[in-house]
């Protein structure tokens, strides 16, 4: 988040492990959301998917992996 006490707007972004991070403006004042910048890429985040899971490490702790992989059709991942 980027904002100023004076200042009326607010920038924020968003990402995730698929698609860089688009930039949003919200205006406090008149409670607007618009996109304020999103990279032009040739690549289609609908073609892969994330799947979290979780591997026990050595000593027994539960760590979070995250597997990202492109979709194949009729070809499920559980």
């Amino acid at each position: 988040l980027s904002a100023s006490k004076k200042d009326e707007n607010l920038f924020y972004a968003l990402t995730n492990f698929t698609t860089p991070s688009v930039i949003y403006h919200f205006n406090l004042r008149s409670k607007l959301q618009e996109v304020y910048f999103k990279p032009k890429i040739d690549f289609n985040a609908d073609d892969y998917e994330t799947k979290e899971t979780f591997y026990k490490s050595k000593d027994g702790t539960s760590v979070p992996i995250f597997i990202v992989h492109k979709k194949r059709p009729g070809n499920g991942w559980k």
